[in-house]
């Protein structure tokens, strides 16, 4: 058995530990019966209490095995240890109704906020514990619903976020923090190119009075190739869509090379 630190007493070797207690506590066999049992070795009598007292994380198969068939704990019993403890119902409502909350289920709770030595926490100090984290928990749902308020084009979003935390899944919210970030990056990037190509526009209309066409040519596709950094498409779509009609009309009426530099566009 490899003997590796767990403070939080969350693996499935601190939890197999746990259960060897309590059936070897339930057959009324001393550590050293079960050792002999075991391994037919009083001397392994310390593996098995470092096992017990959640020191080996990951014991091996074999030794999993061997005690769960010298005690007879049904196979199941031990793969239910391999999965997490699961939270029955909305991960928000089981933190509202601690007060109710078995000790199965605040172990539960305790092994998803991560609180170290829950396990070996007395029921009052353990609600305790939760009761702290609820508070935190509730303070982060205000929060969310502030931000609602505060970013109206982020509602989406928020609202995702708001139904994930529900959910006890807080990686969700941290997601929706980088999403909110990139749309409100882009959001002030289109603003300030918005503003740019209005200048762009105003200098390309400028230097069309002085029968520059070229020269508007260039500026105008500066101003349309600006947003390629945004959007991809929006670049062609400017083109098209606002700037070929300005160098045609130009050419239609003044002649020169208005028409050619409106088909560039």
């Amino acid at each position: 058995m490899t003997e590796i630190d767990d403070p939080q007493g969350n693996s499935f070797g601190a939890r197999f530990g746990r259960l060897v207690r309590t059936y070897r506590d339930d057959l009324g066999l001393s550590a050293r019966d079960l050792t002999i049992k075991v391994w037919n070795d009083e001397g392994r009598k310390s593996s098995l209490s470092r096992l017990e007292n959640g020191k080996v994380p990951n014991p091996d198969a074999k030794t999993v095995q061997a005690i769960a068939a010298a005690l007879d704990i049904p196979p199941e019993e031990i793969d239910a240890l391999r999965a997490p403890p699961a939270i029955s119902g909305d991960f928000g409502a089981a933190l509202y109704a601690l007060s109710r909350a078995s000790r199965d289920q605040m172990e539960a709770i305790a092994t998803r906020f991560g609180i170290a030595g829950a396990f070996a926490m007395s029921d009052a100090a353990l609600r305790d514990a939760l009761e702290k984290r609820a508070e935190e928990f509730r303070a982060l749902q205000t929060d969310l619903a502030a931000l609602r308020a505060r970013f109206p084009q982020l509602d989406n979003i928020i609202v995702q976020a708001q139904e994930k935390l529900d959910q006890g899944d807080t990686e969700a919210v941290r997601q929706m923090v980088r999403n909110a970030r990139q749309v409100l990056h882009d959001a002030r990037l289109r603003e300030a190119l918005e503003q740019d190509a209005a200048l762009l526009e105003i200098d390309a209309a400028a230097l069309l009075l002085d029968h520059k066409v070229d020269e508007a040519y260039a500026v105008l596709s500066a101003a349309a190739d600006s947003f390629a950094g945004i959007d991809p498409m929006e670049p062609a779509q400017r083109r098209i869509l606002r700037y070929f009609g300005r160098l045609r009309d130009y050419g239609l009426h003044h002649g020169g090379t208005g028409l050619i530099r409106s088909q560039d566009l």
